[in-house]
């Protein structure tokens, strides 16, 4: 991963503009305003996953069929009495194509013993040619398997086609689910992650449907259909704008990102392009620019040592371990048995009607699982979904144990009802989490290989190259602010640019200014900070801010989804102010035990006491306008009434200083970006020292009071006062990237 990136910066200036973002802050999208924008965001979202699912739709077909098959080509009866095996809608003809009890444990086994084949070629074959080819060209052999199925005259073609199916079962596991992970945005990426195996679970279901109206035969040349659609659908979908950054593609990925987001103009999703070409490493900014020799070293390293990396090997292990658990959990075995089983266990219903009422349980339970991952997340549905697959199990055995094999008289539905209970608990969890985990987990150099081989962007970034990261953009949103205008790179027009980097460049071009960003080092160690992750301190610092609001509010803050977003925005405002709050050629040291002494330390200062005193300036001002539209106050004066020599307190004359002061200070930024100085510290400095002087004067004075004629031209002074502060307080957040909150 790239640490250094390049924003450049015209050589001009005019005045700042604030207009937008005090609109956007004081008045904001009404809800069903709100409602329509999130609509049109997930909806293109949801198309693109839906086309890659009509593919995962194929691949469930290649898992169900052999459940209708082996009824009809095994030699002997499922039961004693059995009058025949025919398939699950009509019969074949008697003698046509027959299979022995070992032909069938192999017509059995194969499809899946060909999987990891196709697994290991997956990601090789996805990364050089792209997502979306990738995921088109693995429908040629399914389509293949499915002729072979259909025109099978022995037991080799049988097993040809299953090899098939099989392999491409495999190759299609990385371009998919890589797919979905990098086109969706983080708000839905864990529900259309879900639908990768509801997808499945549906194409298994369609087997059994099918195989109670047609022969086996017709149903495989019927499943034809689903390679022909899934290639159209393909289509008519964008490629992975992850991947084709990773091939220096900006204006493809532009244009792609422009469609995934709600066909949205360019300028819409600048930022995250932009975040995308430092993050990834592509062609983008910095390489123009001339890369600093960190990142000319890392590009020299072989690719496979990014397999030999922590990154690497702890999320392959999770993921490899989950499928194993998934598999191991026994519904792989019924659902390819599922007629033998249900004729062992003496369905009532007959087995044909059991093995239907199998591939409704296992939908109802992956649709249940999607439905249920954004609201109570991943481990609770796993742990949920391995006692009751497990404690089903466990009672079947008993009751099969106990009343041995059934007969054709046999009428009870009690072993088989707890079987589909099983089906049901297994794919709540079981089943779905390591199609989820698999598109999360990777980080983007490894991503495609690793998702075949287990079978999101920026993951892997280390402390100090999220430091960089916010440094990089502080610096484009300074020169935005200060007046300036901002481009890609610097070759663009006659202007200045920087690099960014942890360690020092040379050779850059003549307007080419390096800024050297310090490491972050462990506080207890002092020494640079290789171990935790980004992503890792990130969840620590809302591990903090959740502490202490279940201090602060107890239970209720627990499951809350608003508590939950406000606090994973508290958590990343408190590392933003820590990475930015020293001078950017400075270490930043930071503590990072988990322990409660620390992280009180951790929470009790920086981002969380400004946010604080955000929100009391906006309560203020709330009630203020609340008690005015209910006419216990009168109507503000307007700003040529006010006389604000009425304000006597020292503390408000401070405050009125800072106001005074910041946009000479935003100025101040530009002409410094102009030398390749960069100055986040300033501000840090400037909203801590505000806020420290507002929190002593909101102890010392009662700002709302009665509404007397001789105290209200005050209370209307200090009204202004706090409006200008809101608005100087929303503008230097924003420099900070930090999102401001109306209630702490």
């Amino acid at each position: 991963m790239p640490p250094e990136m390049e924003p450049s910066v015209l050589n001009g200036s005019s005045t700042p503009n604030y207009a937008e973002k005090r609109e956007q802050q004081n008045g904001g999208p009404r809800p069903k305003e709100d409602l329509r924008k999130r609509i049109r965001a997930a909806l293109p979202q949801v198309l693109a996953t839906s086309a890659k699912n009509v593919l995962l739709l194929g691949y469930g077909m290649t898992l169900g069929f052999p459940t209708i098959v082996i009824p009809a080509v095994s030699r002997r009866p499922l039961v004693a009495g059995d009058a025949g095996n025919a398939t699950l809608g009509a019969a074949e003809e008697p003698g046509h194509l027959t299979l022995t009890d070992a032909e069938l444990s192999w017509f059995s086994s194969i499809n899946l013993i060909c999987v990891p084949l196709g697994c290991l070629l997956s990601g090789p074959l996805s990364t050089p040619i792209g997502r979306r080819p990738a995921m088109m060209l693995v429908n040629l052999p399914l389509a293949a398997a499915w002729l072979l199925f259909h025109f099978a005259q022995s037991v080799g073609m049988l097993y040809a086609g299953l090899a098939l199916a099989g392999a491409s079962g495999g190759l299609l596991e990385a371009p998919v689910l890589t797919y979905v992970a990098e086109i969706t945005e983080p708000r839905f990426r864990g529900a259309l992650s879900a639908t990768s195996s509801t997808s499945v679970i549906v194409g298994v279901f369609t087997q059994f449907l099918l195989g109670n109206l047609l022969p086996w035969r017709t149903v495989a040349l019927v499943n034809l259909v689903c390679p022909v659609a899934a290639v159209i659908a393909l289509c008519f979908v964008p490629e992975s704008p992850h991947w084709l950054v990773g091939k220096g593609r900006l204006a493809a990925a532009e244009k792609a990102l422009c469609w995934l987001r709600g066909w949205v103009q360019p300028e819409d999703i600048r930022q995250e392009l932009n975040e995308l070409v430092v993050t990834i490493g592509g062609a983008g900014s910095a390489d123009k620019a001339g890369a600093s020799g960190a990142t000319q070293q890392q590009r020299q390293q072989p690719a496979w040592r990014n397999y030999l990396k922590r990154t690497f090997v702890r999320p392959y292990l999770l993921v490899s371990a989950s499928f194993a658990i998934g598999h191991f959990c026994g519904m792989t075995t019924v659902q390819t048995y599922a007629v033998v089983v249900f004729s062992q266990l003496g369905a009532p219903a007959g087995r044909y009607t059991a093995t239907l009422l199998l591939g409704v349980a296992q939908l109802l339970g992956a649709l249940t699982g999607v439905c249920s991952v954004h609201r109570f997340g991943k481990r609770p549905l796993a742990l949920l979904s391995a006692a009751g697959n497990g404690a089903c199990f466990v009672v079947v055995a008993i009751l099969a144990a106990h009343s041995g094999p059934a007969s054709e008289d046999s009428n009870t539905w009690t072993p088989s009802l707890i079987l589909v209970a099983a089906s049901v608990m297994s794919h709540v969890g079981l089943r779905m989490l390591p199609w989820i985990l698999i598109g999360e987990v990777y980080p983007a150099e490894v991503r495609g290989t690793a998702s075949g081989a287990s079978g999101s962007m920026g993951d892997d970034m280390d402390l100090s190259q999220l430091r960089v990261k916010y440094l990089k953009d502080f610096a484009v949103r300074a020169a935005k602010q200060s007046g300036y205008n901002t481009f890609d790179s610097s070759e663009a027009c006659d202007c200045i640019g920087f690099v960014l980097t942890t360690k020092s460049s040379k050779d850059l071009p003549d307007r080419m200014k390096a800024v050297i960003c310090g490491a972050v080092v462990n506080a207890k160690s002092r020494t640079k900070e290789t171990d935790m992750l980004a992503k890792e301190y990130l969840r620590l610092r809302e591990n903090d801010m959740r502490t202490a609001a279940l201090h602060k509010y107890g239970t209720a803050v627990e499951g809350d989804v608003k508590w939950n977003s406000l606090i994973s925005s508290l958590g990343e405002a408190a590392v933003k102010m820590e990475m930015l709050k020293v001078k950017p050629s400075q270490t930043v040291s930071l503590s990072l035990e988990s322990d409660y002494k620390v992280s009180r330390e951790r929470s009790s200062k920086g981002a969380t006491f400004v946010l604080y005193n955000y929100a009391r300036i906006t309560s203020i001002l709330k009630q203020f306008h609340e008690k005015e539209e209910k006419k216990l106050y009168p109507t503000l004066l307007t700003l040529d009434e006010i006389d604000f020599a009425s304000l006597k307190c020292d503390e408000e004359w401070q405050l009125l200083h800072f106001i005074i002061v910041y946009p000479s200070i935003v100025n101040s930024l530009g002409n410094d970006l102009e030398k390749g100085i960069l100055k986040p510290h300033v501000i840090c400095i400037f909203l801590s020292a505000m806020c420290k002087t507002f929190s002593v004067y909101y102890r010392r004075i009662r700002i709302l009071r009665e509404p007397r004629q001789h105290l209200f031209p005050t209370m209307c002074a200090r009204i202004y006062l706090l409006k200008a502060l809101q608005i100087t307080l929303q503008s230097s957040l924003h420099l900070m990237g930090i999102d401001t909150v109306n209630q702490m």
